[in-house]
């Protein structure tokens, strides 16, 4: 039972890949980390020097995160009788944080250069309301109905190499990144199909499964209380930079500016990892028959033993092993953006942001405002609709002290207080070393 808990643990813990939105740091074009982005946006300073900086995501559907866990003393436990009301019929967790552990960018003329390192680990769950009310009520309250309990998920990381180049021609600057990726390990559904049905004569289960887990070194399954998951994270240090897990992705970004209006569009992360190491595959595919069992009473510890309903669970889901390799997408995100000058210090701006990933899409639209209120600060501010979350109020700002730059950014600031009740938040954080800045794109400094 501890090992069914921990597995629950890791994939709502997890420091987590997914949707990641930089909404923020997409209108602070001042800075390297706008290029992220957008390859196109690369700052105008003849040098800067990313020093290592950090971005989290966290996003989810349904109840909240203080509903679903709540705290016994020091220990999490997990509430999950009391949210099932608010679950919505698919739901989900991600999660996603990057460390950004050196970036460079160079201006020759028109042409811009950057070269950066990063390492990447992310969570993602989809999950179904039906498979929480099976665990919760049992399969008794649902006798008659099929029940979908497919479950996808994701939990991957890997350390990324990127070249950004940009060229301008005239009002028009185009750019391009290309990155290369090693994978640490990964955890990740292929298909993730199954439903139950529970016979109301005979009370027999019906499991239709087409499932299939994927895993390069996180993963050893031998049954469903027989496995072992192997997350560390020191695996994402140095020594482990390079490994047969490979892939590239590609980043492409137009900026067209127009005099005070400037307009860009970008698309980024087109590219896929192949997992190669320590590869083994999970697959259940058909229809298996069981003789009746109420989960609610094993899992409750109620009327049966944990174990009994982990056996029933192991005699239906009959899993065959293989070990094929087999790749994964990166989550492919489109910006599109406007900015306008109203001063010389001040901005307004608008922006579209788009991703698909595992057959689901998120949007943002976000209207937002930046004003340099001296040679040294920056601030802006913004607000997003992003999904079906409309209480996102996000902030960001640059203080530059002699060649020394700190840039912060949030896109939903009051959830960083409040992480219980919040549904979407991220927050970025890091330092550039700047040297032979020219006039600023965002507001002029020469004025002052």
């Amino acid at each position: 039972m501890n090992k069914f808990f921990t597995l629950l643990s890791l994939l709502f813990f997890s420091i987590g890949i997914s949707a990641q939105p930089q909404i923020g740091t997409h209108f602070m074009r001042n800075t390297y980390q706008a290029s992220r982005t957008n390859p196109a946006l690369l700052p105008n300073d003849k040098l800067v020097i990313a020093l290592p900086n950090f971005y989290n995501h966290f996003e989810l559907t349904g109840p909240s995160f203080g509903d679903l866990i709540n705290t016994d003393g020091d220990t999490p436990v997990f509430n999950l009788g009391s949210i099932i009301d608010n679950l919505e019929d698919e739901n989900s967790f991600r999660n996603h944080a990057s460390l950004e552990t050196f970036g460079v960018s160079v201006g020759l003329g028109n042409l811009r250069l950057g070269l950066h390192s990063a390492s990447h680990v992310g969570a993602l769950v989809n999950y179904q309301k039906g498979l929480a009310e099976l665990i919760w009520n049992g399969n008794a309250s649902s006798i008659g109905e099929t029940v979908n309990i497919g479950t996808g998920m994701q939990i991957s990381g890997y350390h990324e190499l990127g070249l950004t180049g940009s060229y301008k021609i005239k009002m028009i600057t185009v750019g391009v990144g290309l990155k290369y990726m090693t994978g640490v390990g990964d955890v990740s559904t292929e298909n993730s199909d199954a439903s139950l049905f529970t016979d109301p004569d005979v009370y027999q289960l019906t499991l239709d499964s087409d499932f299939r887990v994927n895993s390069s070194t996180f993963l050893d399954f031998n049954g469903i209380d027989d496995y072992n998951v192997n997350f560390d994270l020191n695996d994402f240090g140095f020594g482990n930079m390079f490994s047969s897990n490979s892939g590239f992705a590609l980043d492409l970004g137009v900026d067209v500016d127009l005099g005070k209006l400037k307009v860009a569009a970008s698309v980024v992360d087109l590219g896929s990892i192949n997992w190669t190491e320590n590869v083994k595959n999970y697959t259940s595919n058909g229809s298996f028959e069981y003789d009746g069992l109420d989960f609610s009473g094993a899992i409750t510890g109620s009327d049966a033993s944990f174990e009994g309903a982990l056996d029933t669970l192991q005699e239906i889901f009959k899993v065959t092993e293989t070990s094929d390799e087999y790749s994964t997408s990166l989550p492919q995100k489109l910006y599109v953006s406007a900015i306008y000058d109203l001063t010389d210090r001040w901005q307004l701006g608008a922006s579209f942001y788009n991703q698909s990933y595992q057959g689901t899409t998120s949007n943002a639209i976000s209207l937002g405002a930046q004003a340099r209120l001296s040679k040294m600060i920056s601030v802006g501010g913004n607000y997003s609709i992003y999904n079906d979350n409309f209480a996102n109020i996000g902030l960001n700002a640059t203080g530059k002290f002699g060649p020394v730059q700190l840039v912060l950014a949030s896109d939903n600031v009051i959830g960083l207080f409040d992480l219980d009740n919040t549904k979407y938040t991220n927050f970025r954080m890091g330092l550039n070393l700047v040297f032979g800045s020219k006039k600023a794109d965002v507001m002029p400094v020469d004025d002052y």
